[in-house]
């Protein structure tokens, strides 16, 4: 267990460390966080909005609770309880939020540089 928590206390940083460095990447190759801004949509329509919406909801929904459900997991090494309470209330939601809009912008970069080298 031991080895396992010193792998994890490598792991977490050089993970969110290269999604930055992607994120920078990728709006690097966009020309912008604005050009990524400024993308025209997919949906032609509400309807065509909603179809993709309600699936998308559950995927996020499930990243939510698979984490919430294995937080003994994360807080298992605090030494007090005031730690697991920071780890939950603060670090968890904090570090989520910016994971995932990480995700958005390089998703978001990575769809405007495609439709940019399809259209020219």
């Amino acid at each position: 267990m031991n080895l396992l928590r010193k792998v994890e206390n490598l792991a977490a940083p050089f993970v969110l460390i290269m999604a930055a460095v992607l994120v920078v990447w990728a709006v690097w190759k966009a020309n912008g966080l604005g050009s990524i801004m400024q993308a025209k949509h997919n949906f032609d329509s509400f309807g065509a909005f909603m179809k993709v919406f309600a699936p998308m909801l559950t995927a996020m929904i499930g990243f939510w609770a698979t984490l919430s459900l294995n937080m003994p997991d994360f807080t298992r090494f605090g030494r007090s309880q005031r730690e697991q309470m920071v780890g939950q209330v603060v670090a968890l939601p904090t570090t989520m939020t910016i994971f995932s809009a990480m995700g958005v912008v390089i998703t978001s970069a990575a769809n405007d540089h495609i439709s940019t080298y399809e259209s020219g």
